[in-house]
């Protein structure tokens, strides 16, 4: 398996890329298939700004008091 530019995308046997990476301690493990090198910077990309987004609501303080307050 060859790797690309990117750290956590890598090439498989057939020519396809996949997403292979830990982000904050959540495994991420995506078949892309025949896509190209931006195309999967992109997906990679946009899944670690959801995935902080979404922690972000659940520990903020905010967030916190909201829901124990029902």
């Amino acid at each position: 398996m060859s790797s690309t530019r990117t750290p956590g995308i890598r090439i498989d046997r057939n020519g396809g890329l996949i997403i292979d990476k830990e982000h904050r301690g959540i495994p991420i493990y995506v078949c892309l298939g025949g896509t190209d090198q931006e195309r999967a910077e992109q997906r990679l990309a946009s899944w670690q700004r959801r995935r902080v987004a979404k922690k972000s609501l659940y520990f903020s303080p905010k967030a916190r008091s909201r829901a124990l307050r029902g």
